[in-house]
């Protein structure tokens, strides 16, 4: 009897637990820049120095992504995409993920508030959804303005040679599985 409580209270906390970001996820930006007015360079950094976690009822959460972990093909590009997000951590917290149902897959909507560099945007993102053994595959993608979070668009050459669009495209693709109690 104490063996079968035991295992009924480490499966309830197991349900009740969170979802946690898992080390495979990764998150992107896209840019585009244009040179000379002739051709564009399309630019893509992506980051795994991501945490956090999500609600078991999948509509609330709080993801943190350091803003010196992009890697791009170019150092030097690295550096300075560290020093226009800042020291300061990305934070996206999570307000609500409709369209999940009982369903293997699905598509929906991710909303909820983006930070950089201190600065709150509200964000509605289209994602598809995968559920996995012990959690859920989210994939997705939004378009936002530098402006929007303070941001000078990046130049090169003082903005003779390139400067870039005025939105770029981020996302994801998050893994999301239970932590173990």
């Amino acid at each position: 009897m104490k063996t079968m409580t035991i295992l009924t209270l480490w499966v309830l906390s197991l349900a009740a637990s969170e979802y946690k970001v898992l080390p495979e996820s990764r998150v992107y930006f896209e840019a585009t820049t244009t040179f000379f007015l002739v051709g564009d360079d399309h630019i893509k950094g992506t980051n795994r120095q991501i945490e956090g976690s999500i609600a078991p009822d999948w509509q609330r959460g709080e993801i943190t992504i350091a803003s010196g972990g992009f890697r791009t093909d170019n150092g030097r590009r690295d550096t300075h995409v560290a020093e226009i997000l800042g020291d300061e951590p990305i934070r996206f917290t999570i307000e609500s993920l409709l369209g999940v149902d009982e369903t293997a897959q699905g598509s929906g909507v991710l909303s909820g508030v983006l930070q950089v560099r201190g600065v709150k945007r509200a964000v509605h993102m289209n994602v598809t959804w995968t559920r996995l053994k012990e959690g859920m595959l989210v994939e997705g993608a939004v378009s936002v303005a530098y402006a929007d979070f303070g941001i000078e668009r990046p130049t090169v050459a003082m903005g003779i040679v390139k400067k870039a669009d005025a939105h770029l495209t981020v996302g994801g693709t998050l893994r999301f599985g239970k932590e173990r109690p």
